[in-house]
Parts: C-alpha cells; structure tokens; sequence
C-alpha cells in the first residue's frame, strides 16, 4: 500500500485515543478505559461466567494477546495468526489476575509508544489501520465489560429485592 505521511495532528490524536481507550476521560468520567474499569475488578469478579462462557478474564486476555501479536510483529499478516488461541480458558486467582493486568498495561504503554515514537512522514496504510483497529478492538471490549459489569449490578440488586420481598411475605 502507498505510504501516507503522518501529521503531528494524526500522532497526537492517535496518543489521545490511545489514553482514552486504556485510561478513560479522568476529567468527566463519561468514559472509564479498558484499565481504569478492569483495575476496580478482583479476580472472582473477573472469573465469574457471564452470558454463558464470557468472562471479564477471557476478554481481558483477548486483548493482551492481541496487543501482544501487534506490538510484537506489527507487519505479521493476521491471517498467520491462530486468533481462537487468544479465547482460551483463563483460570484466574488474585496473583495471575494482577499478572495478567500488569501485562495488558505493558502492552497498552507499548502501543502508546509505538504511536509516540512514529515520525511524521511515510507511514503505511496497513500500519496506521492495525494501530487504529487494535484502539477501536480494545474500546468494544471495554463495553463489553461495562455491560458484564452492568449485568451483574441488576443480577445482584434482582437478588437482593427478592429477598427482601420474601421478608415482607414471611
């Protein structure tokens, strides 16, 4: 693909996203990052099957490995890479659910320095859409926790009003 030359406005824009995928908007709280919401969960929080299969774990460690993949060979060919890997089971106790956010947050600092350190000149097509792919893959599964997280939030509250309803008729 031609090369396109990357502005100072594409870099710092590309910076500002990457802070507000992983960390969230700090001054309005409209947002929280993929980080900042996965920080306030522990580890039976994040191990606790949802919808299923899907657990605030396995996403987490979906996007690892997909940062992983990209911060380590940003020119690998997606096809070569076997992606149902990254949905594997995660088993997770307070150690290896700290390990596993320490890792996501090296990643998420290694893409923001990748973006950093990118020189305003030619950049590829194809880089500029993996770097803007991996931001927009990592905001869907921050939503998508925020909707775990919201699920349980009524689960629990479901829970609590029928006890106290039970209360009431006994």
């Amino acid at each position: 693909m031609t090369p396109h030359n990357l502005s100072r406005e594409l870099q710092r824009a590309l910076r500002w996203q990457c802070q507000q995928v992983f960390g969230g908007t700090h001054h309005t709280h409209w947002f929280e990052g993929l980080l900042t919401k996965l920080r306030r969960v522990d580890s039976t929080q994040a191990s606790r099957s949802v919808f299923g299969n899907s657990t605030i774990a396995r996403h987490a460690a979906h996007v690892l490995f997909c940062l992983h993949v990209m911060n380590t060979d940003p020119d690998r060919p997606p096809e070569s890479v076997d992606w149902g890997l990254s949905w594997g089971d995660v088993q997770i106790d307070d150690e290896t659910w700290a390990d596993l956010l320490h890792l996501l947050t090296a990643e998420a600092d290694r893409l923001e320095t990748l973006v950093g350190t990118l020189q305003t000149g030619p950049l590829s097509t194809d880089r500029l859409l993996l770097i803007i792919n991996q931001l927009t893959h990592a905001a869907y599964h921050a939503g998508a926790i925020a909707q775990i997280l919201k699920y349980e939030t009524y689960l629990n509250q479901d829970v609590a009003e029928g006890v106290q309803e039970a209360k009431v008729l006994i």
